[in-house]
């Protein structure tokens, strides 16, 4: 019996991807063969060993569609590689299919090519912000080449220094040389999950690191200000200041997440929901303050608060005009209010993660309170942290704001 199963294996670390690989079977001889798509735990359905492909609504849909359709694809080019095989002879191995899957499969030499189709690949999948940080990177790394197109096997280390050069002598600063390079690398590393035999190292001499830049948080004295401005006239300024305060009510909630948050996600005395760049499930109680911003603003559709407000498959674009629209108007509010830092909804992310380590709260609890989980050590320390200890820093915080509304 001869079979290639898509399987998925969950990664040891909670709330974070596992990945999906194929279970190549014939003769009693198992080979995996390891695809570059993850989902969560959550997407993939244990019994029926498939992919979980959530309704059109929800954030991930396109991601998941995406990965459900290539894996498809993916699964009908190893069954037919197996029948033509078996057609031929009978006397063929596992290692026979692998390789003439990875033939299917190899990387075309061209940078440019592969690098433009990994664009459209992410603008497909609905990471917009993330397609246009790589088309810009592109478009510079077009730059330092004048044009000529790069294969693979020519890139190496000495290309990446010298394109480091190029941006340096265009009076680039070490964050705008360090982002370009970073995105570079991201689709250079894309490249390898589909062909290992590219070179994995050749960032090593170059910094991909982030310089600290202007102060982005402000203090529990300016957040009164905020809370404490007459806007009842204004009503647009209204909206986005509530935002920005609900926002740090709710740890500093990201503003994509304010915009997909759903009226069943409160349940009981807590909110809980999945943020749409992890899929990390957190949890936050709800307060009082919370309820007070909601009561203002009720919603005709399953969305909590007015910022998508038709469901009609433009989403994404609201959430986009809309973020531009509130960090327009945030910025008025903060001329309004005698704060010298330009605000947008980031300022308020920052200021509660600031402000907690200010009162000296954990550094631990700070970054579960925040959802952070892009470092694995840290997430393996995060675990034995109750969400009960975050929402009693969160409390801390609040206490300290008098006379709210």
């Amino acid at each position: 019996m001869t079979s290639g199963k898509l399987k998925f294996r969950a990664s040891t670390i909670q709330e974070k991807k596992g990945r999906l690989y194929f279970q190549i079977t014939h003769l009693r001889t198992v080979r995996i063969l390891r695809t570059q798509y993850q989902l969560f735990s959550h997407e993939w359905d244990f019994s029926l060993q498939c992919i979980l492909v959530p309704p059109k609504t929800h954030p991930r849909y396109k991601t998941i569609k995406h990965i459900f359709e290539q894996t498809e694809k993916e699964q009908t080019a190893i069954k037919r590689i197996i029948q033509n095989l078996s057609n031929f002879s009978t006397n063929f191995s596992t290692d026979d299919i692998l390789n003439y899957y990875q033939q299917n499969k190899t990387c075309k030499n061209s940078f440019f090519e592969f690098a433009q189709k990994e664009i459209s690949r992410l603008r497909l999948l609905g990471r917009k912000n993330t397609a246009k940080n790589h088309e810009a990177a592109l478009h510079s790394f077009k730059k330092y080449r004048q044009g000529k197109d790069i294969d693979f096997t020519d890139i190496n280390p000495e290309t990446i220094e010298e394109y480091e050069a190029f941006l340096k002598s265009r009076g680039n600063c070490r964050n705008t040389t360090s982002f370009y390079i970073r995105n570079l690398r991201s689709i250079y590393h894309q490249a390898i999950e589909q062909s290992p035999d590219i070179s994995s190292n050749i960032f090593r001499h170059v910094y991909t690191g982030v310089d600290k830049t202007i102060k982005r948080a402000i203090s529990m004295k300016d957040i009164r200000r905020i809370i404490e401005l007459d806007l009842t006239s204004h009503p647009t300024l209204q909206l986005a200041r509530d935002l920005f305060i609900f926002s740090f009510y709710t740890r500093g909630m990201s503003f994509i997440d304010l915009a997909y948050l759903r009226k069943k996600d409160i349940k009981g005395e807590n909110l809980i929901y999945r943020r749409c760049k992890t899929g990390q499930q957190l949890s936050i109680h709800w307060e009082k303050e919370m309820q007070i911003i909601i009561n203002r603003y009720p919603t005709s559709t399953q969305y909590l608060l007015p910022i998508i407000t038709r469901e009609d498959g433009t989403e994404y674009r609201q959430y986009k005009n809309a973020m531009m629209l509130i960090n327009r108007k945030l910025k008025k509010i903060g001329v309004l209010a005698g704060i010298p830092l330009p605000l947008s909804m980031y300022t308020s992310r920052h200021s509660w993660a600031t402000i907690a380590h200010n009162k000296h709260i954990p550094l631990s609890i700070i970054s579960k309170g925040l959802g952070h989980d892009s470092e694995v050590h840290t997430q393996i320390y995060l675990a034995s942290i109750e969400t009960r200890e975050v929402d009693k820093a969160n409390r801390k915080i609040l206490h300290d704001l008098k006379h709210i509304f």
